[in-house]
C-alpha cells in the first residue's frame, strides 16, 4: 500500500520542518511588498537588473 500509517508519520514529520519555512518566506514576501507600498522601504534591485531611474 502506498498509504500507511508509518508513511503518513513520516510526512506529517517533514511538513513540521518543512511548512515553516515556507511560511516565513510568505510573509517575508508580503510584509516587503505591503512596506514598499506604503513607501516605508525601497526594494532593492536583483544585481544586473536594469534600472528605471536610468
Amino acid at each position: 500500500m502506498l498509504f500507511t500509517l508509518g508513511g503518513l508519520g513520516v510526512w506529517t514529520l517533514l511538513d513540521v520542518f518543512l511548512v515553516g519555512r515556507r511560511v516565513r518566506a510568505v510573509n517575508h514576501a508580503r510584509r516587503t511588498a505591503i512596506m514598499a507600498r506604503h513607501g516605508l522601504i525601497e526594494i532593492a534591485l536583483p544585481r544586473g537588473a536594469p534600472d528605471s531611474h536610468a
